[in-house]
Formats: structure tokens, sequence, C-alpha cells
């Protein structure tokens, strides 16, 4: 049985995380073939990556390294992730030029630390982002499948103000380009259905309800459905990482299975159109 690899494993596999990365490839390697999506692709850089270079940017244009941290620490609560996804970056960073005990890594931002160091952590900072993304690309035993154009797999590069940017200097798709993920979702309307039926409040449990992605994903499925029905001249490229989860249930090939670490919301999605996911 071959896999059909999500996000959650491509970034596993991009950030070398311990026990997780091996396990995956190990998995990879016995379930032939493997096929990652141009979609985990365009999550990974609309996502962690597009965090990291956040935390990259922000590092480059502050005074000191505790301007940074302030800065991160100051974003709204309504950030989420993007917010705690810098100040993991740039701790982590930290720790690796700098030789800290925990007490001190935490007390380290309150601290003066000089120039060298904040150079040598946006460098750390940019061959990391590079790093994974080209170790995402280049998973052992894998071919990309369901190509996006709207999405182009360029390479990070920096802009004239010394920013990291991804490919084609944007996180996000063309703009002008309508929506490949919508389109080829268009063309399996039967199983989008299912997933809009098995998303409605009343077949799930209430922690499930309301859940804000089982909400959002419901909604960008009825706007596949409302374009192909005429309802809608264009796919809302909003809505678009909305599809997430149920993206690589539909598009997962007969004879392959979803391979995830978010077990839970994939398996709910799979079983209601047959299929399978498993966790490595």
């Amino acid at each position: 049985m071959g896999c059909y690899i999500d996000t959650t494993i491509v970034c596993a596999v991009a950030d070398d995380l311990p026990n997780l990365a091996s396990t995956s490839k190990q998995h990879i390697d016995a379930n032939q073939p493997g096929a990652i999506p141009y979609y985990a692709l365009r999550e990974l850089v609309a996502g962690p990556l597009k965090t990291l270079c956040a935390a990259h940017s922000l590092l480059a244009r502050s005074e000191s390294i505790a301007d940074a941290f302030r800065c991160v620490m100051n974003l709204p609560p309504i950030v989420g992730r993007t917010k705690q996804g810098q100040l993991s970056a740039l701790i982590q960073t930290l720790g690796q030029c700098l030789t800290l005990t925990p007490t001190d890594l935490a007390a380290a931002p309150r601290q003066p630390i000089d120039d060298p160091v904040r150079r040598k952590m946006t460098h750390n900072l940019a061959i990391n982002i590079q790093r994974q993304w080209s170790l995402a690309k280049r998973i052992p035993n894998t071919k990309t499948s369901h190509q996006l154009a709207c999405f182009a797999d360029g390479d990070f590069d920096f802009n004239e103000t010394g920013e990291l940017k991804g490919p084609n200097g944007r996180f996000q798709c063309d703009p002008s380009q309508p929506c490949s993920a919508a389109a080829h979702l268009r063309g399996k309307l039967g199983e989008v259905q299912t997933l809009v039926d098995v998303l409605h409040p009343s077949k799930l449990t209430p922690e499930l309800a309301d859940k804000r992605e089982n909400v959002r994903r419901r909604g960008a499925l009825k706007e596949v459905i409302r374009l192909q029905k005429g309802e809608r001249t264009s796919f809302p490229k909003k809505d678009c990482r909305a599809l997430g989860d149920a993206y690589f249930a539909v598009m997962c090939p007969p004879g392959s299975h979803v391979l995830t670490t978010n077990f839970v919301d994939h398996d709910l999605l799979c079983t209601a159109l047959g299929k399978t996911a498993i966790k490595p």
C-alpha cells in the first residue's frame, strides 16, 4: 500500500525531528509509492517556514536581541501559532549560539548581548530555513504529485531589504492565478459533498463541532461546491489553507493511505471516504 504524505510528516522530516523523522522515512520506504502533494509543500511555505522567516527578519532589523524578543512578546494573542513559532525559533537559535543553562536562557533576552551573536543568530536561522526547504523537497523514495499552477516551488531568497522571502518572493500563492487546489477538488465533488455532510455539527461530538478548523474546513468545502454550481466565479484564496486535511483525504489515490501525525482529524475524514489514515 502506497502512502500519501501530509504536511505534518513533511514538516517532521524537514525539521529532522528526533525519532519522528526517521520513523516516517522508514514507513515511507516500506509503503511505496510515496507521494507528496504540492499542497503539502504549499502549506509548509505558508505556515512554518513563513514563521521562521518572520523571526529572521525581526531579528535582522532589531537593534538588539532583547528588542527582537520584546517585539515577539508584544504580538497580539490573535496571531496564536505565529507568535509561539517566532518565539521558539528565537530561543532555539539563541541556544545554538550561546552555551547557557535553561535558567540563563530564560533570562538572556534581558541581558545585553553584542551584535556578533545577533548576526550569527540571523545566519543560523537563514541556513535552517533553506535546509528545511531543501529536505522537504528531497525526502527519499517520494515523488511530488498534484501540481498547483498557483504555487511555485522555487528557492527562498533575500529581497532588496535583506528579508528572506519564499518562492518567487512570496509565501502565498500567485494572486493572479485561480486556486489549483480547489480545481483538483472540483473533479471529486461526490467526495467533497460527503465530507461536507460528515462535518455537519449534528454529526460531530460537541468538541469537534466547535473546533475552529472543522468549521472553517466545512465552509471551504462548501465554497468548492458553490464554484462548481456556478454560484461563484472563483474560489476565495483565503479559504485555500482551510481545506487542509480534507484535501489530503479526497486526493489520496486508490491503493494508498494518508500518512500523518494528526491521526484524529484525518481518521474522521478518511473513514468517511472509505480510506485509511495511518500515524507512523
